[in-house]
């Protein structure tokens, strides 16, 4: 196991920013898990028209992004293969939340997201990726219901990762309603930079909040990536001067949105790394900030 401690990072190495590509997409809960957990086939066509326009968009941005972010359960499982292709063509990290899975035993089920990193990721595009699955670990009250409705059980993933992307920092991935979850918080503060949190959440204005609240305590950047279908995305960033925190911010629920924007690394990386940071430019360290935590048993490092 390795240690991925953010304060063990050589700074030198680091970029002055990461680019984040964010695909909100509008996928209807009402539509899509009518019958089953699993998408039906009209919204996801619809679902995979989407992610392909926006997908498109990015590539022709004059700001062509490192990562790009989707929200939870985006993804219908037929087009995961079409996915992972249209990123290594691209040349960027796509991370997006995928479908519900029955697993084998055809009781309960999975609520995953697809973490894709391309053969020759940030250096240019290729024909192949590697492939990385982040598992939700507590459901939603409203979906462990919902599934309970369909005969099936909500199967937990307690596996956490935390992902070193060599001169973009390290991140970590959660989902939803794992994003409240505050032992996980706890195991983030001082291993990374950057924290995206995939959501299909009606309560925006919450999740706001917490985003911010966790922009301080983690000391990283935070990507919120919600659903089009309440609207409710947020980028945000432990700056000093309020202005420069909410790096963006969009509201207003049904609308399709693609959106291209910045993270500091370079110099949030000195401001975690320095008792004293620069002046002004980001806000103090939180209280016992950097102390060593014993990670569980059931977390694993890439």
């Amino acid at each position: 196991m390795t240690n991925c401690d953010s304060q063990n990072t050589n700074g030198s190495n680091l970029s002055e920013f990461l680019r984040i590509g964010l695909i909100q997409t509008t996928l209807d809960n009402n539509v899509a898990w009518t019958k089953a957990p699993r998408m039906e086939l009209s919204e996801e066509i619809r679902a995979w028209n989407e992610i392909q326009r926006g997908l498109a968009s990015i590539n022709s941005s004059p700001f062509k992004p490192d990562i790009v972010i989707l929200p939870e359960l985006a993804l219908p499982r037929p087009h995961i293969r079409d996915f992972k292709r249209i990123c290594a063509e691209l040349g960027v990290i796509g991370i997006t939340g995928v479908d519900y899975l029955v697993d084998s035993d055809k009781s309960t089920v999975s609520n995953q997201a697809l973490v894709v990193v391309p053969q020759n990721w940030p250096k240019g595009t290729g024909k192949y990726c590697t492939p990385f699955y982040v598992g939700k670990t507590y459901p939603a009250p409203f979906e462990e219901k919902t599934i309970s409705n369909f005969g099936l059980r909500f199967k937990p993933d307690p596996t956490l990762w935390l992902f070193d992307s060599d001169s973009f920092g390290h991140i970590g991935v959660c989902i939803c309603y794992d994003f409240m979850d505050i032992e996980r918080s706890a195991i983030y503060c001082g291993k990374i930079h950057h924290l995206f949190v995939l959501a299909y959440n009606r309560d925006s204005t919450s999740f706001y909040h917490l985003a911010e609240s966790l922009s301080r305590t983690i000391f990283c950047n935070v990507v919120l990536c919600n659903t089009g279908h309440y609207g409710g995305s947020l980028v945000i960033s432990p700056y000093y001067d309020p202005y420069r925190r909410t790096i963006y911010r969009h509201e207003g629920s049904g609308l399709f949105t693609i959106q291209v924007v910045q993270l500091p690394v370079f110099d949030l990386h000195e401001a975690q790394s320095s008792s004293a940071p620069r002046r002004g430019l980001f806000k103090n360290r939180p209280p016992g900030y950097g102390d060593k935590i014993r990670l569980v048993s059931t977390t694993r490092i890439i």
